[in-house]
């Protein structure tokens, strides 16, 4: 959209059509483990411009574009600013509606079923105030495809500047601030949402009992529960249907008012030039840009820097490309990948490419950042996870050049979904093991006062 789920989620993401780019970069997938939703028109008007190569869509707005004011449809970055209301999204502590409750509550969960990424990436924020001089480690548990608690950490660091959490409406209130997501899907859609709602997530859960041990446990929600906030958000992804999946999604989790979604490839120099983020969210983007614009790898990290204002952090989450061969029964998934992305190929479509933990940590210090810590979750995947991508790889058997090509790479599939049934019943839990996601958390560091740079509100423009 993550764990398994990401992988899963992969799978969405490689049923799509080739210029499906993050096709919910996956969606689910987390991301990964989302869901695939069906694009549906939306009959809500809402007020589109050009920005260069981009498009954008202002969220929240019930006029009519031929009837808006020309104040209102700027095509210049540097003129144009979202302006956010308090709406029913940002508003007191209320007991969410059923609808939006069930997509973001996993974002609340500290047991099984919740989402260790996201969860990280909160903890992180939250505790960002407290310095640290060295790397750090630590090493929680196992998470499966259903995206359980974490499991294990690899830290690498330089110190972490100790700094004044923005705050709302209490000290306690930690602010993400105006976030970029750089390549927005369903899952992290639905993590923002579960921050614009924290409140009435939180009250939500200790209504319910939540997954508190006891139900009587009101301040369970509180404890388990970071009280994070943010002030927008900004949404990048370069396909039509992805917007359109994204803003639907964002009608329906009452957060259209809170920010807006445009179309854009990080390719064009014009996106969002002159903006800055306190928080930029690069969540399965580097795997999937070989989907979209390929050989710019190397390139995106620098190139989303440029928006992160000076003292704001960037969160990596990714997958670690999964090996070619390995030791033992989890070498049925290694075969899985393979068969799959060669039918991908004789599709004539293009394979997503993941990129490792170092060489994310590489291109994030050449960047001009500082690699504050990293932490891996391992990935366990079951039969159904499996199913998800030999699927995949039937699914483009129609595409192939003959039909005999695809009748024996169908024999094959089969065969492989016959051997990882056998290996999962043979497994306690029904799972294997194999590879990590990862998140990686970096910081840009704060310009000496000497060089007279301000820090700002992120997601306006500054002066220069």
């Amino acid at each position: 959209m993550r764990h398994a789920t990401a992988v899963s989620l992969h799978g969405i993401a490689f049923a799509t059509s080739s210029s499906t780019i993050k096709t919910a970069l996956f969606q689910s997938a987390h991301h990964h483990h989302h869901h695939h939703h069906q694009v549906i028109t939306n009959p809500h008007p809402r007020l589109t411009t050009r920005r260069g190569n981009a498009t954008v869509v202002v969220m929240g707005s019930s006029t009519d574009p031929s009837t808006s004011s020309s104040s209102s449809l700027t095509t210049n970055d540097d003129d144009h600013r979202h302006h956010m209301n308090s709406g029913s999204s940002s508003g007191g502590s209320r007991i969410l509606p059923p609808h939006i409750l069930s997509r973001i509550e996993k974002f609340a969960s500290a047991r099984g079923g919740g989402d260790a990424l996201f969860g990280y990436v909160e903890r992180c924020h939250v505790n960002r105030s407290s310095s640290s001089s060295s790397s750090r480690s630590s090493h929680d548990g196992d998470r499966d495809d259903h995206g359980d608690a974490p499991s294990s950490s690899s830290s690498s660091s330089t110190t972490t500047v100790a700094e004044e959490e923005e705050e709302e409406d209490a000290s306690h209130r930690h602010c993400f601030g105006d976030v970029l997501d750089a390549g927005t899907g369903s899952h992290s859609l639905r993590w923002m949402a579960s921050v614009l709602h924290r409140d009435g997530l939180m009250e939500s859960i200790r209504a319910t009992g939540g997954d508190a041990p006891s139900s009587s446990s009101s301040d369970y929600a509180a404890a388990v529960v970071p009280r994070v906030s943010m002030r927008s958000y900004t949404a990048i992804t370069a396909d039509e249907n992805m917007r359109r999946r994204v803003y639907d999604e964002a009608r329906e989790l009452d957060i259209s008012d809170r920010g807006e979604i445009i179309m854009g490839n990080w390719t064009d120099e014009t996106l969002l030039r002159g903006r800055y983020y306190d928080t930029i969210l690069v969540d399965y983007l580097i795997g999937a840009i070989d989907g979209f614009s390929p050989y710019f790898q190397d390139m995106a990290l620098s190139r989303l820097g440029e928006h992160l204002a000076p003292g704001g952090r960037m969160y990596v989450i990714g997958l670690q490309p999964v090996p070619d061969n390995v030791t033992g029964d989890a070498n049925v998934f290694c075969k899985i990948t393979r068969v799959r992305d060669a039918c991908i190929l004789l599709a004539g479509h293009r394979c997503y490419r993941e990129y490792p933990l170092d060489w994310i940590e590489r291109h994030i210090r050449m960047a001009g950042l500082d690699v504050i810590e990293a932490k891996t979750y391992p990935i366990r995947y079951d039969h159904a996870t499996m199913v998800r991508q030999i699927n995949v790889g039937r699914s483009k058997l129609k595409f192939f050049p003959s039909r005999g090509i695809a009748r024996e790479m169908g024999a094959v599939l089969d065969g492989l979904e016959r051997e990882s049934l056998e290996v999962t019943s043979e497994r306690e839990g029904g799972r294997i093991t194999l590879g990590f996601d990862y998140v990686v958390v970096a910081e840009k560091p704060r310009a000496n006062k000497e060089e007279g740079t301000t820090v700002g509100g992120g997601g306006g423009e500054r002066g220069g």
